[in-house]
């Protein structure tokens, strides 16, 4: 009885974590991302549909657009330094971007931090993170993308449409996870 207790404490409290992670965003972005539309008037990307394009820094100063990735597999998760799901997520795309980087696959995590890169950079260094990290700091990008939660993470086939939504983290290492990259890295 008390192990079930136990348990069910933790699946609250890590749900909790996952709600308060969801609060990121500014005030003045909540009326556009509950109609669900971004700064410019888009709706938020969809399954089935192109996602749209941007362009943002990453921690070496430069720039980077999505669509300089087509042809590739696309993981794009948004994330915080504050946000402790995304933390314990990390390790696992890590571990997944070490398996298929060179086969056709990227991922970018678009940090949510106001801090930008003074932020994102030391929690990079700490989790000895290689995948490209990119500053959305005044999240215009989480905007236009309808994030309301962290993490949230889209997979992007070579075509350059979204097949996957997710939100809250994911232990990326799991076999189905791996089948499903390959699958879409195999795509014609």
């Amino acid at each position: 009885m008390v192990i079930v207790i136990s348990r069910m404490l933790g699946v609250g409290l890590f749900l909790g974590l996952i709600i308060a992670c969801g609060q990121a965003g500014s005030p003045a972005s909540a009326d556009k991302v509950k109609a669900g539309a971004g700064s410019t008037g888009e709706v938020a990307p969809r399954i089935g549909y192109k996602p749209p394009n941007f362009t943002l820094q990453d921690l070496q100063g430069r720039a980077v657009e999505l669509e300089s990735f087509r042809g590739k597999v696309i993981f794009i998760n948004f994330w915080a330094t504050w946000c402790v799901p995304c933390r314990v997520e990390m390790p696992a795309m890590e571990g997944l971007y070490q398996e298929f980087k060179d086969k056709d696959f990227v991922i970018l995590a678009v940090s949510e931090d106001l801090g930008g890169k003074s932020q994102a950079e030391p929690f990079v260094e700490e989790l000895k993170l290689t995948f490209p990290i990119l500053l959305d700091s005044d999240l215009a990008i989480q905007d236009r993308y309808g994030i309301r939660a962290l993490p949230t993470t889209f997979l992007i086939d070579k075509t350059g449409i979204i097949t996957h939504k997710m939100l809250g983290a994911r232990d990326w290492t799991q076999k189905q996870t791996r089948e499903l990259i390959r699958k879409l890295i195999l795509a014609k």
